[in-house]
């Protein structure tokens, strides 16, 4: 575990962010600026870990200063089994990219389906309703299932929470409520939405906008076979389409209303291979201008990427005529 920023100060408390490349991300800015904001006596780290040190990562987070850390590439699913309890959503996703430590447990959230719902409404793409709120367990009956459910192994392997825990767990641990229905909370009815990517952030993407009720969903991925595990996954609640971006027969949907890049091609630091996988190595596009070239004027091409804030991807996309946005 290299190349970290360090606090010199026992007496704050730490947060960071936890991933293989983070050396790019802008997280320490505007999470610092917001724990300074508020009074919050904490500093935000960058922790690149690469695989072989995630289990010992996570572990560290059960440390006495430690708030929690978010996830970023390639780690969202891979660090759900080292949790203790896991919320609904992110367990319905596969995925997690905030870990919080409390009361000596460590809780996974995806805040990444939710708040790309958000956004998109935001640029005028889909409808907010009413949030509907579920009302869920409290923490009597989660610390009950917890003591029946689970023995934490304290030094060795952390074992998967129990189903029971995870359905029992409210999604801000205090006060019993949930915010789980992105169905009843965001409408994408009558969209037609292409995905780039199958990992940890396409996951939420997907599952975000098959429980909006998006019309057609076509995942588009290097690996096929992952996409299609993904693809399987959210068939059952919603049209889904495969396609392997090398695969000659791969069609531009029409009308295609949206398009998501969520992989890590065209971001500052991205690894190498992820970089050679790009179809144009020179322009580091998860998709070809030639392939762009075939969607309406009136798509949104929305990059998950923050940093370029312009992507190749989106100067392609704005050349063409088409309304280009970044994460």
């Amino acid at each position: 575990m290299e190349h970290e920023q360090q606090t010199d100060s026992p007496s704050l408390l730490r947060v960071g962010l936890i991933g293989d490349p983070v050396a790019h991300s802008y997280s320490p800015r505007f999470q610092q600026a917001a724990f300074d904001a508020c009074g919050i006596p904490a500093h935000y780290d960058l922790w690149r870990t690469e695989e072989g040190e995630l289990s010992a990562r996570i572990a560290s987070l059960l440390a006495p200063q430690s708030l929690g850390a978010n996830i970023t590439i390639p780690y969202k699913e891979a660090v759900l089994p080292l949790l203790d309890v896991v919320d609904p959503l992110a367990a319905r996703i596969g995925a997690v990219n905030t870990i919080v430590h409390r009361n000596e447990y460590l809780y996974g959230y995806n805040t990444d389906a939710p708040g790309l719902l958000h956004a998109l409404v935001e640029l005028g793409v889909g409808k907010l309703r009413e949030p509907q709120y579920l009302a869920s367990a409290g923490g009597d009956e989660l610390m009950r299932a917890r003591e029946g459910d689970r023995v934490r192994a304290r030094g060795g392997d952390r074992d998967r929470v129990s189903a029971r825990v995870a359905r029992t767990f409210p999604l801000d641990g205090r006060d019993g409520r949930a915010w789980q229905d992105l169905k009843e909370s965001f409408s994408f009815e009558g969209y037609t939405v292409v995905l780039l990517g199958a990992g940890g952030a396409a996951r939420g993407a997907a599952f975000a906008l098959v429980n909006a009720s998006v019309e057609r969903l076509v995942i588009v991925n290097r690996n096929l076979e992952r996409a299609q595990r993904l693809a399987a996954e959210v068939q059952q609640e919603s049209n889904c389409q495969v396609f392997c971006l090398n695969d000659p027969e791969f069609l531009i949907p029409h009308p295609a209303t949206l398009v998501i890049n969520a992989t890590p091609v065209g971001m500052h630091g991205a690894g190498k291979q992820e970089q050679r996988e790009a179809e144009n190595a020179s322009t580091f596009s998860p998709l070809p201008a030639e392939i762009l070239a075939r969607f309406a004027p009136d798509t949104v091409v929305f990059d998950m990427i923050y940093n370029p804030t312009q992507t190749q991807l989106l100067c392609q996309a704005r050349i063409l005529g088409l309304r280009a946005v970044n994460g």
